[in-house]
């Protein structure tokens, strides 16, 4: 774009690159090179992560009314069945809710590191680590309600150390 006043060009303003683009700090510097196939294992393992997740709340939901009509049994005071159903809902809305707003999140990381960005690798990490360490800890102690919870907890461990070792294969994409 030139001024016409002076004759001269205007230069052109770079602002910060938009999350669905490349940018100055994305890792792939060559146009059209190839994405490493430890970068894509690893969005497709954390996709997966949230599938596993999804089915481990679901069962969860599915189990918990029993534990909440033991608890409201147990007041003190007078509760009918209405306000049972209330606490109830409320309590799986806000569960619901706060997993799907994690989700969003931990996709919208996923993405940014499949554009390049070393810094949702970095963040995908270390949530990953959190959150496996969290699912391990979920295994210890009793199950009253069967195998299932620990058996989709294993599997969460699996899927978060399969896409934790995918991203540590493409540690070499991120620091080039």
């Amino acid at each position: 774009m030139g001024s016409q006043q002076s004759g001269r060009p205007e230069p052109e303003r770079a602002g910060p690159a938009p999350l669905w683009q490349p940018g100055p700090g994305a890792a792939r510097a060559v146009p059209g090179a190839a994405r490493p196939r430890a970068v894509t294992a690893a969005f497709w393992l954390g996709a997966l992560d949230v599938v596993v997740a999804g089915a481990l709340l679901a069962a969860k939901c599915v189990m918990s009314d029993d534990l909440v009509l033991r608890a409201m049994g147990n007041a003190d005071f007078l509760l009918t069945e209405s306000d049972v159903q209330e606490v109830y809902y409320g309590i799986l809305s806000g569960v619901v809710l706060l997993a799907g707003v994690a989700a969003l999140v931990w996709f919208g990381l996923l993405v940014a590191m499949r554009r390049g960005r070393p810094w949702a690798r970095a963040a995908l990490i270390a949530l990953g680590f959190g959150w496996a360490v969290y699912s391990l800890l979920s295994l210890v102690g009793r199950h009253p309600d069967g195998m299932v919870f620990p058996l989709l907890e294993l599997a969460q461990v699996l899927s978060l150390a399969a896409t934790l070792a995918a991203l540590h294969a493409a540690r070499e994409h991120f620091t080039a």
